[in-house]
């Protein structure tokens, strides 16, 4: 598995209507470590706990879902794409 700090990077303009938390590709690759671990079922829990908190302190609105979501989708196939979409609905209604 390549790690993530080998892949180009990427010039993405985002727009932070809050001051972001850096995270540097070392995080990045602890967090791949971890999630990567999970079953299935452990890891939708995790997004779905995840997703609540982060829109319950306001940092997670259904405009930053949908530009992860179009930045993401032309990454994946038609079947992940589904399931992402799907996934992302979910964060959408997280409570």
């Amino acid at each position: 598995m390549t790690k993530f700090s080998e892949y180009k990077k990427q010039n993405i303009e985002v727009k932070a209507t809050k001051p972001q938390k850096h995270i540097d590709d070392n995080d990045i690759e602890k967090m791949i470590e971890k999630y990567s671990k999970l079953d299935k079922d452990s890891l939708m829990q995790e997004f779905l706990q995840a997703s609540k908190t982060k829109r319950e302190a306001g940092g997670l609105g259904d405009e930053e879902i949908n530009r992860l979501q179009s930045t993401l989708s032309p990454y994946l196939n038609a079947e992940q794409k589904e399931m992402f979409g799907r996934l992302m609905e979910m964060g959408k209604n997280a409570e």
